[in-house]
């Protein structure tokens, strides 16, 4: 037993799992209610192999990130729409590796370890973590976006998820800009950025969405995270050329920053909306 679990059990603080379930691998931790990562593990997430090899993933990581420790619950966040109602995925997002249907991941692992499981956008697990825990923490209205394969974002606003009327607020990625029927993360993600190779463009073509994104929104701060945003240079080049889009000087003072946590804030914001945030 760790010094941290002993410190745990002796001044009964409540214990979360947090878990992001990625198209390749899946990471988690062991978190304490006031947000300390007690203990991080990363696995592969078999979504290739299908449902039953997701579920086991998931469960088998549960179990061993909580050991002997008694949780109070499990937050997942994964790529997708979800059905809030019914705590269930209901259309998985467009750069998956699966659909998940018929994957009935909270009923399962609820009948395993009797713990509250909740479901919630990987990109708004993201941004949950970086507005309370991270790089948004002390600003009131902060919309994060998370620049990888693909572009996913949230909008946070008083520590809690804007959902939208059919739980997809914040999916940036799929705008569409420069008047093309390809979505914004076609023409500026990850993907699109490895092919072509061409850095200014591609800066220009993340301050059109971030610039479409300050527009409508006018948060508080613009959050920036994912794979893509560790590209040296990339955001600062992309920060200059949204403030030559902005009409609006006000806007142009809106704090466009890189996010604090990297990969600890999906988990982070994971543990946040089974513990709740108020």
């Amino acid at each position: 037993m760790t010094e941290k679990t002993k410190a745990i059990k002796q001044n009964q603080m409540k214990t979360y799992i947090g878990l992001d379930i990625g198209g390749t691998k899946t990471y988690g931790g062991l978190i304490t209610e006031k947000g300390d990562i007690i203990r991080t593990k990363e696995i592969p997430s078999r979504a290739k192999e299908g449902n039953k090899a997701i579920m086991e993933s998931v469960a088998g990581l549960i179990h061993d990130l909580k050991s002997d420790t008694k949780i109070a619950g499990v937050g997942i966040g994964l790529a997708g729409q979800v059905d809030h109602v019914n705590n269930r995925i209901a259309f998985a997002g467009p750069n998956f590796i699966t659909d998940f249907k018929g994957l009935n991941l909270v009923p399962k692992l609820f009948k395993e370890f009797s713990v509250p499981i909740v479901l919630e956008n990987d990109a708004n697990v993201y941004g949950l973590g970086e507005a309370i825990f991270g790089a948004g923490k002390g600003y009131r209205r902060v919309v994060a976006v998370t620049l990888g394969t693909g572009i996913g974002g949230a909008i946070v606003q008083d520590k809690t998820i804007q959902h939208g009327k059919n739980n997809l607020a914040g999916e940036f990625g799929q705008m569409l800009t420069r008047g093309q029927k390809k979505s914004w993360e076609k023409l500026a993600a990850g993907g699109a950025f490895n092919r072509r190779q061409d850095f200014e463009v591609g800066a220009e073509l993340l301050a059109e969405g971030f610039a479409n994104i300050l527009y409508s929104l006018d948060p508080d701060v613009l959050v920036i995270g994912g794979g893509l945003s560790r590209e040296p240079g990339l955001v600062a080049l992309a920060k200059k050329k949204t403030h030559e889009l902005l009409y609006y000087p006000d806007l142009k003072k809106t704090p466009i920053v890189k996010s604090q946590l990297l990969r600890t804030s999906p988990i982070l914001g994971a543990m946040l909306v089974v513990r709740g945030t108020k």
